[in-house]
């Protein structure tokens, strides 16, 4: 068997650290933007995961490979090898095998002494081996899959390079809708460093896709800096006021924000939340409502519960089950039974996720909740029973025939925002079946404000890491 461990506190705990949002290696053992695994960091004095139930397997595994209490790179590199053998562990080469452990064994040594502690050792395995060794791999193929189709699609003669006047057209069409180009200047010297410093392999001349790979995440980052940095300089030049009285009317306002539908993240309005939720639904997708920083305001789930639309709690099942008052099972039972009435009765179901993080993909993946009742083609109204194969587990309690009738649908609200969803969600919702949507205050002034100066900045991570500081200095006195 693979390794797939139940962590007790992992379901609905929030990660402390933005700083590990840095995604893992995939195909090629790089960094891909997108595609982080695990937003885990390694523990740290006074940082409390929840009693682990797999310390006598990790320690076995430990010990075997170890020595004198410490286990060094290439021991590390032994273990993985002798897991992928034994078929618990899976890549797709030797050469990713050793890129990942180089990359792990560095960000897991926390004390940067060359060896790894039992300690953090058990946080490498808290962080990879308890996942199952296919999902991981599937993960990384997609993601891999992701970049190279943005690699082939700028690499216009096809020859697996792509030159310093590809990587600029690159740039280019990242420029967000509504904000100037940038100066040929900026694009310059984004594009002129990273030929500089990463095209090894054709002497400076344009970058291979193994290059690409690798510092995707790194460029995507970079040419996000440049467009804050120009938002900034439009906002310091006229400010928002000066932005608004361009809109002398509701209209012209409107016209502003008629974008606002366009891109992979949505923006609304208090009031346009049900209607933004049907948009959602007529695309084919489970809108997920998020809220504006820090997540007190709950503007979608409140939105809801104003029209009278059943919303059922998330974030308390999530933290019962954290603090062990109620199981996984019990949770996704509960869920279920919620589900299946919304189902069989036609009618519009709100999730409530609040801060939590409830992992669908994997720990909440149960036989009476499984995965694809996010998946708005398995919940199609109107079909035979038999059609409903993925369904059947949420109506066995039950023991009645799978049934969706028309009227239903699913909705998710977060108290995340368009900034932090992804760190905290990622690998727990399917994000192909989802469709974010900001929600930007009660008007579309707010709207407008948001689409071109952005969210205001989200504290929660700095607060939790005072949190932290604050559980060291009480638990050394």
């Amino acid at each position: 068997h693979t390794f797939q461990v139940i962590k007790k506190g992992a379901v609905g705990a929030v990660p402390g650290n933005s700083a590990a949002r840095a995604t893992e290696a995939v195909a090629t053992g790089s960094a891909v933007k997108g595609a982080n695994m695990s937003s885990q960091r390694p523990a740290t004095k006074g940082h409390h995961r929840g009693e682990r139930h797999y310390h006598g397997q990790a320690y076995r595994l430990y010990s075997r490979f170890a020595k004198d209490q410490c286990l060094l790179k290439r021991q590390l590199l032994s273990m993985m090898k002798a897991l992928v053998k034994e078929g618990k562990f899976k890549v797709s080469s030797q050469a990713q095998l050793k890129t990942f452990v180089d990359e792990q064994f560095q960000r897991f040594d926390v004390n940067q002494d060359a060896s790894m502690s039992f300690e953090e050792f058990m946080d490498f395995f808290d962080a990879w081996l308890d996942f199952n060794a296919q999902a991981l791999l599937d993960t990384y193929r997609s993601n891999a899959s992701d970049v190279e189709m943005v690699f082939m699609k700028f690499d216009v003669n096809h020859d697996f390079n792509l030159t310093a006047d590809e990587l600029r057209k690159l740039v280019v069409a990242r420029n967000p809708q509504g904000l100037s180009p940038p100066p040929d200047s900026e694009i310059g010297g984004i594009v002129d460093d990273f030929i500089k410093r990463y095209a090894v392999k054709n002497s400076g001349i344009g970058l291979s896709f193994e290059e690409f790979a690798k510092v995707y995440n790194e460029l995507c980052d970079n040419i996000t800096a440049m467009h804050l940095r120009m938002r900034k300089a439009v906002m310091e030049q006229t400010g928002f006021r000066g932005l608004m009285k361009r809109c002398d009317s509701r209209e012209e306002l409107l016209n502003a924000i008629e974008s606002r539908f366009d891109g992979d993240i949505w923006f609304v309005p208090k009031h346009e939340v049900i209607q933004a939720a049907n948009k959602a639904v007529i695309s084919g997708k489970r809108p997920l409502f998020l809220d504006t920083p820090p997540g007190e305001l709950d503007f979608a789930a409140s939105e809801f519960r104003e029209k009278h639309i059943k919303v059922v709690d998330v974030q308390e099942l999530a933290m019962r089950n954290a603090d062990g008052t109620i199981t996984a099972e019990k949770a996704c039972s509960i869920l279920s039974e919620n589900i299946r009435e919304a189902m069989q009765a036609g009618y519009q179901l709100v999730l409530r996720l609040g801060h939590a993080a409830p992992d669908w993909m994997i720990s909440w993946n149960k036989e009476c909740l499984p995965v694809e009742f996010l998946d708005p083609a398995s919940t199609t109204p109107g079909r035979n029973s038999d059609s409903y194969s993925d369904l059947a587990g949420i109506f066995k309690q039950a023991n009645a025939e799978p049934q969706v009738n028309e009227g239903f649908t699913i909705t998710l609200t977060s108290c995340f925002s368009m900034h932090t969803y992804r760190e905290y969600l990622r690998a727990k919702l399917p994000f192909q079946w989802i469709q974010p949507i900001q929600v930007c205050g009660t008007s579309f002034e707010e709207v407008h404000k948001v689409m071109v100066e952005g969210l205001p900045n989200d504290e929660m991570d700095e607060e939790l890491a005072f949190l932290d500081q604050l559980g060291d200095a009480l638990t050394s006195q």
